[in-house]
């Protein structure tokens, strides 16, 4: 029982993690990725992340912590950049 506690709360705990919508897009594009680009890093489509973009879906358990990490990339490359 508290290992199902401890995935949903890992699982509310990185969602809350997610920058709002429009910084995700501006990451992407920021870097001067495409949506392909960063589709197939996380193995999603290339729909799944404008989905993600615009606020319309949110990523799934399985892609959740691929796109975390993929975001965490962009906002360094985008620092460093600066």
């Amino acid at each position: 029982m508290d290992s199902t506690r401890q995935r949903i709360e890992t699982q509310i705990r990185l969602r809350r993690s997610l920058p709002p919508p429009e910084q995700r897009a501006a990451l992407r594009k920021a870097a001067g990725l495409t949506l392909r680009e960063v589709a197939d890093a996380v193995g999603v489509t290339a729909a799944a992340v404008w989905y993600w973009e615009q606020g319309q879906r949110t990523p799934g358990v399985k892609h959740l912590g691929a796109y975390l990490v993929a975001l965490k990339a962009l906002a360094e490359a985008a620092t460093k950049a600066a």
